[in-house]
């Protein structure tokens, strides 16, 4: 989670300018046990920093989103 993304170190500066990334949230795909890739999401709507609520809600989603993409792999 970066609730403020210019200045981190963590995050490209260069993409943080370019198409104006305030804040990140991200988390990895993974299915039994192996790593299908990560779901970000960027700039809240709200325009509110991500929380753990929001963290919470990106894991569930991703962990169904990764049985769908191993069931299609």
């Amino acid at each position: 989670m970066v609730c403020q993304t210019g200045g981190d170190s963590r995050v490209r500066q260069d993409q943080v300018k370019a198409l104006d990334i305030e804040t990140a949230l991200a988390v990895p795909l993974i299915h039994e046990g192996r790593l299908l890739g990560a779901l970000m999401v960027l700039n809240r709507m709200n325009g509110t920093p991500y929380d753990q609520d929001a963290e919470q809600a990106l894991i569930e989603l991703a962990e169904s989103a990764a049985v769908q993409i191993a069931q299609i792999w």
